[in-house]
């Protein structure tokens, strides 16, 4: 039996959830700001990763790719600390990468809505089934206990 996601899959989300939580809490240089960790791509042997970001605020004015770059040279010390939270026999090394937001963003929220309005409309109320309703009795028969319905 096949599993549903890969093992490069499984790695990549737990490299992106424990890489968003080590930047917030213990990275500490003010040009980097709030992070977005978007995605996290993991080559097949594990031994390198993409890891794409985007930034949410601007300290300092500093450009975000002045801030990719000090990501860079921190990705020493996350990968250590990714060591320690991460049970991985490689830890692997990581590159970040500045992902621009998307301009059709903006119009998402406004697709979304149209879409509901229409689905509420077209939607059938469900009716309401009535409930089956068993009871239950435990009954003793040669020293066994048993549950039954009547």
């Amino acid at each position: 039996m096949s599993r549903e996601f890969s093992r490069t899959d499984r790695v990549a989300d737990a490299l992106q959830k424990e890489l968003a939580i080590i930047i917030r809490n213990e990275v500490r240089d003010p040009r980097i700001g709030m992070v977005s960790v978007n995605a996290v791509e993991v080559s097949r042997d594990l031994s390198y990763a993409k890891v794409y970001v985007t930034f949410v605020d601007n300290p300092k004015n500093c450009e975000p790719s002045e801030r990719v770059a000090v990501l860079n040279k921190v990705s020493g010390f996350l990968r250590t600390a990714l060591g320690r939270e991460v049970q991985m026999r490689i830890i692997p090394q990581i590159k970040f990468v500045l992902t621009k937001p998307s301009i059709r963003r903006k119009r998402f929220p406004i697709s979304l809505r149209k879409r509901s309005s229409l689905t509420r409309k077209s939607a059938k109320v469900p009716t309401k089934t009535p409930r089956k309703v068993f009871h239950w009795r435990v009954e003793s028969r040669g020293g066994r206990s048993m549950l039954s319905s009547y």
